[in-house]
């Protein structure tokens, strides 16, 4: 009779412990208020058919954890890339991008997931800031000029979290609109972390 108590009480004891360990980790995965902040510091750019090395940050509000939905504000900014030929290959010129896509995101993962796949539309608007054109004997043959962007871009991340500690890849895709040219490609893509507030 002593023993079988001494087993109830055991197996009590290591079915509550387990039960608290389960729940603590349920709360492992969900640290922090319903804001996300990431920080892109590796990151490409390119848009006309020019491409920038970027850095960017981006802040999300988690509207609904149940549903799955937040709303995000990205800001980027591209560094003067590598001296780039025009389309007749007739002379080379350097420029640099500024633009933010804000939007809405769908995520597909838990609240206690570590992998959280998100996905969903963004309005892009920017500037991209050519420098003068210089042939290739070095002569000026145009001035310095700016080119507005506007676009629809599919913004999708896929993002591994640990607690506070955010860490993945994003990937923009769209198009972007110009009243005096055609319809232009649009991509940036990027590593990013940050964490959870």
């Amino acid at each position: 009779m002593r023993y079988l108590l001494l087993l109830t009480f055991l197996l009590g004891t290591t079915a509550s412990f387990a039960s608290h360990k389960h729940k603590k980790d349920n709360k492992v995965y969900d640290y922090g208020s319903n804001q996300v902040v990431t920080l892109t510091p590796f990151s490409g750019v390119v848009s006309y058919g020019y491409f920038n090395p970027a850095v960017g940050l981006d802040w999300e509000y988690i509207v609904s954890r149940k549903l799955g939905l937040g709303i995000h504000v990205p800001v980027m900014y591209g560094f003067i890339g590598p001296e780039q030929s025009d389309y007749n290959g007739n002379s080379s010129n350097q420029h640099s991008s500024i633009f933010t896509a804000p939007g809405i995101r769908f995520h597909t993962g838990t609240k206690d997931g570590t992998v959280d796949f998100s996905t969903g539309p963004s309005l892009l608007y920017g500037n991209l800031h050519f420098n003068p054109t210089m042939d290739y004997n070095g002569q000026q043959i145009t001035d310095a000029r700016n080119v507005q962007l506007f676009g629809l871009l599919c913004d999708n991340s896929i993002n591994f979290t640990r607690q506070h500690f955010i860490f993945g890849f994003n990937v923009k895709v769209g198009t972007c609109f110009q009243i005096q040219e055609s319809t232009r490609f649009f991509i940036q893509f990027g590593m990013q972390f940050g964490g959870r507030f």
